[in-house]
C-alpha cells in the first residue's frame, strides 16, 4: 500500500509588492511536511496557473474552482480577508488526494521560492495516452468500470441540481454579507451617537463621567462565510469536471469519425486510386503518413476509452455521494452555528447600549 504524503497548508497572510511600479498582493503560503517547513509567495495569476495545470492533467476530477470575486489581481483592501479564506480552503482541498500532493507541480508551487510562472514554462500539455495512464496507477479501483448513457445522464441531472445549488449560495452569502454589514454599521452608528451624546452632556455638564461603547471585533458572518466559500469552490469544480466528461466524449466521437475517413483513404489508396495527396507526393509516402496518422487516433482513443469510464466512475460513485452527504450534515449544522452567533451578537449590543445609559 502507497504510503500517503503528510502535509498541512495555511494561507492567513498577505504582502503587497511593487512590480513594474504596480502595487501586487502576494499571498503567504507557509508548508509543513516531513522535510520540514516553507514559505513562498504566490500572486493570484499564480493559484490561476496551477489550476489550470491541474485541469489539463487530471480532466474530470474535481479541481476546487476559486470564485472570481475572491481571486482578482487586486482585490479592494476588505475583501482580502476573503481572498485568504478562498486561497487557503482552495490547497487545503487539493492536498487531501495524494495524487495532487505527489505531483511535481504541487511540490514547484508549494516549494520553490522562484516565480512560479517561469518555473512552469516547461511542462508541456499532456496527450491522452499520458493521461491515461496517469489515471490507470492512480484510479485502479475505478478502471473496470463502463460508461452507460444511464450514468452520464445522471451525472447531467445532478450538474443541474448543483447549478441551482450554486445560485441558492450566492443567495445566501449575498443575504449573509449584507445583514452582517447591517449590524456592523449599526455599532458604528451607536457608537457615534453615545460619543455625541456624551459631548453634548459633558457641555452642560463638565462633571459628567466619560461613556464608552467598545462592542468588540466580532463579526458572526465570517466564519459562516467561511463554509460558504467552501461550498461554492466545491460545486464550481464539480459542475466543471462533469462538463468535462462532456467534453472528451465529444472529442471521442470526433475521433471514431477522423478513424472511419481514414480508414476510407487507406482502402483506397491500397487499391491504386489517385487522389490529390498522391499527384503531389509519393504514394508510399502517404500511406505512411495516414497509418501514421490512423495509429495515433486509435491510440487516442484507446487513452479516451480509459479516461471517461474513469472520471465516470469516480465522480458517480465516490466524489458526488461523498459532497451530497457532508453538505446535507454540514448546511443545517453551520446555519444553526451562525444564527446562534448572529442572536449572541445582537444580545451583546443591547448589553453594551444598556450599560451605557
Amino acid at each position: 500500500m502507497e504510503e500517503e504524503i503528510q502535509i498541512s497548508v495555511s494561507v492567513t497572510e498577505y504582502q503587497i509588492e511593487t512590480e513594474n511600479w504596480l502595487k501586487l498582493i502576494k499571498y503567504v503560503i507557509k508548508t509543513t511536511d516531513s522535510a520540514g517547513e516553507h514559505s513562498v509567495l504566490r500572486s493570484a495569476k499564480d493559484f490561476k496557473i496551477l489550476r489550470k495545470f491541474l485541469l489539463v492533467w487530471w480532466p474530470g476530477c474535481i479541481i476546487p474552482a476559486i470564485p472570481s470575486e475572491y481571486s482578482q489581481k487586486n482585490p479592494n483592501q476588505a475583501l482580502i480577508p476573503s481572498c485568504l479564506n478562498a486561497y487557503n480552503i482552495f490547497l487545503n482541498k487539493i492536498i487531501q488526494y495524494h495524487y495532487f500532493t505527489k505531483s511535481e507541480i504541487i511540490e514547484v508551487f508549494l516549494k520553490n521560492s522562484s516565480e512560479f510562472s517561469k518555473a512552469t514554462i516547461n511542462y508541456k500539455i499532456p496527450g491522452y495516452s499520458a493521461i491515461a495512464e496517469n489515471f490507470e496507477n492512480n484510479f485502479k479501483e475505478n478502471l473496470e468500470y463502463q460508461t452507460n448513457v444511464d450514468t452520464i445522464n445522471k451525472l447531467q441531472q445532478t450538474k443541474e441540481k448543483f447549478l441551482n445549488a450554486v445560485k441558492v449560495v450566492e443567495n445566501l452569502e449575498k443575504i449573509v454579507r449584507k445583514n452582517c454589514k447591517n449590524v456592523d454599521e449599526f455599532k458604528k452608528g451607536s457608537s457615534n451617537m453615545v460619543n455625541e451624546l456624551y459631548e453634548t452632556e459633558k457641555w452642560l455638564k463638565p462633571e459628567a463621567e466619560e461613556r464608552k461603547v467598545d462592542f468588540g471585533d466580532f463579526n458572526p458572518g465570517r466564519k459562516y462565510e467561511i463554509w460558504l466559500i467552501d461550498q461554492l469552490e466545491t460545486l464550481y469544480g464539480t459542475i466543471e469536471a462533469i462538463g468535462k466528461i462532456d467534453e472528451l466524449i465529444k472529442v471521442r466521437e470526433m475521433i471514431e469519425s477522423s478513424i472511419s475517413s481514414t480508414n476510407l483513404e487507406l482502402q483506397k489508396l491500397a487499391l491504386g486510386k489517385k487522389t490529390l495527396a498522391t499527384i503531389i507526393s509519393n504514394k508510399d509516402d502517404i500511406l505512411k503518413l495516414k497509418q501514421q496518422h490512423l495509429d495515433d487516433l486509435n491510440a487516442q482513443l484507446k487513452a479516451l476509452d480509459i479516461i471517461i469510464p474513469v472520471i465516470s466512475s469516480k465522480l458517480f460513485n465516490i466524489d458526488i455521494p461523498s459532497i451530497e452527504q457532508i453538505n446535507s450534515t454540514s448546511f443545517d449544522r453551520e446555519t444553526k452555528n451562525f444564527l446562534a452567533l448572529f442572536v449572541k451578537d445582537l444580545d451583546n449590543i443591547r448589553s453594551v447600549i444598556n450599560n451605557t445609559n
